[in-house]
């Protein structure tokens, strides 16, 4: 937000919508009351998990059996239709499946005939049924009777197949079943079993925003629909990116669009919209960007370029152009893939793609390889051309022409979107996995650190004592990793924006936009200057839909009922104006995140935030005079501002003079978007460049030296003169260009630069480390020369952690079981050395856990136990530790159990939540949990962590995941089954890829498999959690842990 997901997630799929385009050409949809027959829901607990259906026919040609998910979910949702049949007056029958049907779709599987959607047997409440059609809601199947028949009546049985009702999560299984002689109007529906209004937008006036601002409604459905992204052209029409054939979904079959929508007469409402490309190809792109004449779509495996020669707004193959300008992004029809595209200041693209991956290579032959544990794990550890390794998510720029593509930072998990600063600076923000998402300034070359370094273990396998999930997740423990700023928990962040000048500039000049669509909220930071990085201390709401923050329809509040309009508001995009208003495109869904959706009609809306009663107008330019391209250089809008950047790069020295005014502008933003242009214009442009070195501001200072540095001018002079800044922005800036460099040219520098360390600022430590990468082991002597001796030093212990060079490893040991140092020091120097490739650092890790305090011991053969799975495994520390008959590994059946206890049948949801929970008997009962969760510091770390988990969800939704907890698997909880040597069984939950494998078993056992020894593996299609009815619980103790959970 990839194939279609397993059956037991709670996806809300609901009906594939193509189905219904293709019916409303035959036939006007109708509502349920107009059907032949309409069922009530049908659950397990109907009786025969089925209904008797009769339905007079006499005179229909056309015939629809429709099976609705009932409004809450597919899950489970196998059904049958048994013994369909067609009956005349005279009792004569013919079978129903003895005819062509004309078309059939279902939401998963296939509509099979004398076949459940699986492809086994029809089985209905243990009655196997010897004719019929298996589908799976949501699903239509249409039939058209042959001309002048003489049929009365439609009989079948229709009922819950065995491939739902036998899941673990089987008693989630419900459906509703129609008869109707034209097509269901689906969204109405869909909107009715939700108790949703009928209403295909967020009133504008019903937002919470800033005071002295306001909201308008600028264009909505259906002059486009499902908005993944959008940017705004210099005629301040906004181009669209849809999704309608997002995931399983084909709405669209001829693909879906990039559509401009125009407010022609500058009213602030849009009056039109039109089709400027439609391929096949286009399966929910997630981002389109307008630079001048180019419009650039992200299509996995595809960036492709469209040139509009011209300049209609329209794609003609006869007179336009397209070209794929880089292909092997990884991921096609997937959130977790290539995203949009912004302009720099330099005039590169900016873009980034997510952890399925990529191979890519651009036009001058450089090649990006990027895996992880969560796609292209082929590639995963690969070096690319700068002989760097790069994991998961990666952000880059690359050049218009497709040459000196370079990513800027990497080990994301799924950033959506990059805004840049007209002074070259990068924020963006992350998804989760699971409750820790983030906003963050991610400084060049950046490390996030969501998986190892080779890409193949995750975090948790990772996580150590005393570490949350923010810590663990972004592993900020780690040496090598960069601070992951403002971590807010659980949501599903999308486009992002930075606000420099205009109408709103005097507020809101230098701010940073983030779309949060699973909290129904945009949220805002003004940036704080923080030692040498960029700090968001205060995250501000900026416009929402949902102030009470009763959060429904996302991952991390699954289960949770949709209360009404307010968690329908999913903004998907955001972006600056030409007329300095802020634009907001809203997916507008009840549901967001896991690939799912539940929108049947897939509209959109797009707002125009701006101060009250603001007059806007879009600025016209002369785009052929220098005052034009100035005019649109100072444009608030960065892909319009692009266009007065390369006009007046073009124009060479002539336009210097007109720039050389902005280097007095007030704004810094302004400044600096000269600075990047007269880099480009020649020797007096550059000349012009360096004297802003020696500004007063050190924001201007880094500009400057950052457009030098992209023009490669004089780089080693300046950065030796920077090298002592009294900014330690500028000196990390300096510190940042050392990296590729060769250490003859660089070791001064970098000296310089480690003496301005502070022994705390992590932004200036991990910007030195990046400085002196694959140089680490020659600038470590170079540092220790200058330490202070025998003394313990926390700047140069500070210098050794980041380098930690294996030559350290003898420091490093020292300085961990120094008993007279802070337990902070000698865990962090545990952390360094269990980094460093090598047998000594294992050695050195073995003596620590031996001779060390309890404490420390004790983290030390935390690490000896994960390590000797990962980059220790050739070392064997655990046989260094323990000598080598007790790690040897005995294959046993490790399976979860199914039941804990006598089955117990429990009453409906409704009927449980109408009694009174006891919190004190809760605790009690919770007991059983344990044995898969922890609940603060007792319980097993086998499924998810329910610490503080039941206090930001509401009751129904606690109550949902302890009934059924195979209906919405949290992320990095699907299971995984394995049959290893002696052919047993293996089932758990993949901790680590690669050679060995890790699998977390039922108990919290990690197992170390080796590759050689699986002989099979494959995905399981239920929870490995028990549902309540296998825990021996009867509903009052149900509902007492609810409560326990809810209030603890």
């Amino acid at each position: 937000m990839k194939t279609l997901p397993p059956v037991y997630r709670l996806i809300l799929f609901p009906l594939l919508a193509f189905c219904l385009q293709a019916f409303q050409a035959m036939a006007k949809p109708i509502k349920v009351k107009d059907a032949l027959f309409a069922s009530k829901l049908i659950t397990t607990q109907t009786k025969g998990h089925a209904v008797e259906i009769k339905a007079n026919i006499k005179g229909v040609q056309n015939l629809y059996l429709t099976v609705s998910d009932g409004g809450d979910s597919y899950a489970c949702d196998w059904a049958d239709w048994a013994y369909p049949r067609l009956l005349q007056a005279n009792g004569e029958e013919t079978k129903l499946t003895d005819l062509n049907w004309k078309s059939a779709k279902t939401a998963w599987g296939k509509v099979n005939l004398h076949k459940n959607c699986g492809g086994g047997s029809l089985t209905i409440n243990g009655k196997t049924i010897s004719y019929g059609i298996g589908t799976h809601a949501n699903s239509v199947i249409h039939y058209e009777l042959p001309k002048d028949h003489e049929f009365v009546e439609f009989r079948t049985l229709a009922g819950i197949d065995k491939g739902g009702s036998d899941q673990k999560a089987g008693k989630a299984s419900s459906m509703v079943f129609i008869v109707s002689d034209r097509p269901i109007d689906m969204p109405k529906l869909a909107k009715a079993q939700q108790n949703l209004p009928d209403i295909d937008h967020y009133p504008a006036n019903e937002f919470v925003l800033p005071e002295g601002l306001e909201v308008k409604l600028w264009a909505k459905s259906p002059f486009f629909y499902n908005p993944t992204n959008i940017d705004i052209d210099y005629k301040g029409r906004i181009w669209v990116a849809e999704g309608r054939n997002y995931r399983g979904k084909r709405t669209q079959p001829e693909g879906d669009r990039i559509v401009v929508v125009e407010d022609k007469n500058g009213d602030g409402i849009a009056e039109s919209s039109h089709v400027f490309v439609q391929e096949k190809t286009f399966i929910s792109p997630l981002g389109v960007a307008v630079v001048d004449n180019k419009v650039i779509v992200s299509q996995p495996p595809d960036l492709i370029v469209y040139t509009d020669v011209n300049r209609n707004a329209r794609f003609e193959e006869d007179i336009d152009q397209r070209e794929v300008l880089l292909t092997g992004f990884s991921g096609a029809n997937h959130d977790h893939s290539l995203h949009s595209v912004t302009v720099g200041p330099n005039g590169q693209y900016y873009f980034n793609h997510g952890n399925k991956g990529s191979q890519v290579t651009d036009k001058d032959g450089w090649q990006l390889n990027a895996g992880s544990c969560y796609g292209m794990k082929q590639v995963s550890g690969k070096r690319s051309s700068d002989g760097q390794t790069y994991t998961g998510g990666v952000a880059l720029r690359v050049n218009q022409d497709g040459t000196g593509m370079r990513p800027i930072g990497h080990n994301f998990r799924n950033s959506y979107e990059q805004a840049v600063s007209s002074l070259g600076d990068v924020f963006q923000n992350d998804n989760d996995d699971p409750q820790a998402c983030r906003t963050t300034w991610l400084m060049e070359y950046g490390n996030l650190g969501f998986t190892s370094k080779n890409g193949l273990r995750n975090w948790r396998v990772d996580q150590m004592p005393e570490q949350n999930t923010a810590v663990a997740e972004w592993r900020q423990e780690d040496p090598g990793v960069i601070p992951a700023g403002d971590v807010y928990g659980g949501g599903s962040p999308t486009g992002i924006a930075f606000y420099e000048n205009g109408i709103m500039e005097d507020r809101f000049g230098g701010y940073v936009i983030s779309c949060e669509p699973a909290r129904n909220v945009l949220f805002g930071y003004h940036p704080k200057a923080q030692g040498a990085g960029w700090a968001l201390p205060q995250r501000d709401i900026f416009l929402t839909s949902n102030p009470k923050k009763n959060f429904a329809g996302a991952d991390f509040a699954r289960g949770a009922r949709i209360t009404g309009l307010i968690n329908l508001f999913r903004p998907s995009d955001v972006c600056i104006g030409p007329d300095g208003a802020i634009y907001v495109a809203d997916w507008f869904d009840a549901k967001v995140g896991g690939h799912g959706t539940k929108d049947e009609a897939q509209t959109g809306a797009i707002y125009r935030i701006a101060p009250q009663g603001a007059e806007l107008s879009i600025p016209r330019f002369d785009l052929t005079t220098t005052e034009g391209q100035i005019q649109a250089l100072k444009n608030p809008s960065p892909n319009v501002r692009e266009l007065g950047r390369a006009r007046l790069v073009a124009s060479g020295e002539k336009g210097i003079p007109a720039i050389k005014t902005l280097l007095q502008d007030p704004n810094l933003f302004i400044r600096g978007r000269a600075i990047w242009a007269l880099a480009k214009m020649g020797p007096k442009g550059l000349k012009m460049v360096e004297r802003q070195l020696a500004d007063p501001n050190p924001k201007i200072r880094i500009c400057a030296f950052r457009a030098l540095r992209h023009e490669e001018h004089n780089i080693l002079t300046h950065a030796a003169n920077l090298a002592k800044d009294p900014s330690p922005m500028v000196r990390r800036e300096i510190a940042l260009a050392m990296r590729y460099l060769p250490l003859e040219k660089s070791k001064d520098i970098l000296l310089n630069i480690a003496q301005g360390y502070d022994g705390k600022d992590r932004f200036y430590l991990e910007a030195f480390g990046i400085g002196c990468t694959d140089k680490e082991a020659k600038m470590y002597p170079l540092l220790k020369k200058r330490s202070q001796g025998s003394n313990f030093d926390p700047i140069y212990s500070g210098l050794v952690w980041r380098l930690h060079p294996a030559s350290s490893i003898r420091e490093l040991k020292k300085w961990a079981i120094n008993e007279k140092l802070d337990h902070s020091i000698r865990r962090s120097m545990l952390f360094a050395l269990s980094l460093i490739e090598a047998p000594q650092a294992a050695e050195a890790m073995v003596d620590i856990a031996r001779s060390s305090s309890e404490k420390i011991s004790s983290l030390a053969k935390v690490f000896i136990e994960k390590r000797d799975q990962g980059i220790w495994n050739a070392f064997k520390p655990k046989d260094l530790l323990h000598g080598k008959e007790a790690t040897e590994t005995i294959y046993v059946d490790r399976l979860a159990p199914s039941s804990f206890g006598p089955t117990t049948e429990l009453p409906s949801s409704k009927e449980i939540l109408k009694l009174k929970g006891n919190p004190k008997k809760g605790k009690e009962q919770i007991g059983r949990c344990y044995i898969c969760h922890k609940v603060g510091s007792v319980g097993v770390e086998f499924g998810p962590s329910l610490a503080g988990w039941g206090s930001g969800q509401n009751r129904e939704t606690i109550l949902m995941s302890i009934l059924h907890p195979s209906a919405d698997l949290a992320h990095g909880y699907e299971g995984t089954e394995l049959l290893v040597k002696g052919d047993k069984r293996v089932q758990g939950f993949v901790q680590a890829e690669g050679d060995p494998l890790v699998i977390r078993v039922f108990g919290g056992d990690d197992l170390v498999i080796a590759a050689t020894d699986i002989k099979s593996r494959k995905k399981m299609n239920s929870s490995l959690m028990a549902p309540a009815s296998q825990l021996g619980l009867d509903a009052q103790q149900v509902r007492d842990i609810v409560e326990y959970l809810k209030l603890n």
